[in-house]
């Protein structure tokens, strides 16, 4: 735990959400010293970021103001510097800035027009600064074995192709999960705790912006949320696995001794029970059911087809056409009357 919840007490002086970090020039530092912008060296290479000054520079920028960008770097040096765990709480601490303290955070609104905020948490999906290092992040480090990450998990899985860079032969399957099942069942759950949290925060941002200024504002951050989901249905399954095996032996030990036959729990299962009764308790309900199906049944589609359920909620009839069926707009167009109309106006 890096302790990031004192990001949301009160700030010095009379602005509710500080000062703006634009006008004092500290975002331009911080884009500079995180190679943000331009992560490439004149070669094509990775440049080189000392990504403790980076952490360091970012909390001292929300010690003073509530600054969404300041969060989007501080979460890109913890994931460089503590992990996956430690970027999961910076994706809390974002999710709590926008939901919590929507009318003080920065960048402020124009109007109703959020689209600079929206482009600040976009950053969270550059490829250089998160995508990648969350794919190459260690998930665990075995003594013996070595550490693992999600790129491992995809390879093993035949998911991706061994990059050119990638260092030594990748593990065997029997070899990563052996790991994980040896791996501190505490910290195990903390990892997969720490992914769920930072899937749902994700998702609770996106559906703060549609509720509060539409669908087109909001921010889509499939990319980043992606991998975190990838590495919560492995990390779960494994979790499962580790129950499994342990009743089992609990079960034969019972035998063993001339126990009972057989002890196993009944499971019930819960119905979503609200009333739906507006257009938000509607996406909640949604999303209900998405958790239900990636906690107890990760293989299941039907996660993907509610998520893309979720994006048609505030769309018009055109607009759906567009996303579902593009082929199909100008016949509508055509009939309507509406045939000279583009999709961009």
């Amino acid at each position: 735990m890096v302790g990031l919840e004192r990001f949301l007490g009160d700030l010095p002086g009379n602005s509710p959400g500080g000062v703006d970090l634009a006008e004092s020039g500290e975002l331009l530092q911080l884009d500079q010293l995180s190679r943000w912008s331009n992560p490439l060296d004149s070669e094509g290479n990775p440049a080189s970021v000392d990504w403790v000054a980076v952490r360091q520079m970012a909390t001292d920028s929300l010690e003073r103001s509530r600054d969404l960008r300041a969060a989007v770097y501080l979460a890109g040096a913890l994931l460089k510097t503590e992990g996956i765990v430690a970027f999961c709480e910076a994706i809390g601490l974002l999710g709590a800035l926008v939901e919590s303290h929507w009318d003080e955070v920065f960048p402020a609104l124009d109007g109703n027009d959020a689209t600079e905020r929206a482009n600040a948490l976009f950053n969270l999906t550059n490829f250089h600064r998160i995508i990648q290092p969350l794919r190459y992040a260690p998930l665990l480090a075995d003594p013996v074995a070595g550490s693992f990450s999600l790129l491992d998990i995809e390879i093993t899985e035949g998911k991706a192709e061994l990059p050119a860079d990638y260092p030594g032969d990748p593990p065997t399957k029997a070899v990563l999960l052996g790991a994980f099942q040896a791996m501190d069942r505490a910290k195990l759950q903390a990892l997969d705790q720490a992914v769920a949290s930072a899937v749902e925060d994700l998702e609770g941002i996106e559906g703060c912006f549609r509720e509060r200024v539409g669908v087109t504002e909001a921010p889509d951050l499939t990319r980043v949320r992606q991998p975190l989901q990838q590495i919560q249905v492995f990390v779960s399954a494994r979790l499962r696995a580790a129950d499994d095996n342990s009743g089992a032996e609990q079960v034969q030990s019972i035998e063993a001794e001339g126990g009972v036959e057989s002890s196993m729990p009944s499971v019930t299962t819960g119905a979503f029970n609200g009333a739906v009764q507006s257009r938000q308790d509607a996406v909640r309900a949604l999303d209900a059911v998405i958790r239900y199906f990636r906690t107890h049944e990760p293989s299941s589609p039907v996660p993907l087809l509610l998520e893309r359920a979720k994006r048609l909620v505030d769309m018009d009839f055109v607009a759906i056409l567009e996303d579902m069926a593009p082929d199909a707009l100008n016949q509508v167009r055509t009939i309507s009357g509406r045939s000279g109309e583009t999709g961009d106006e």
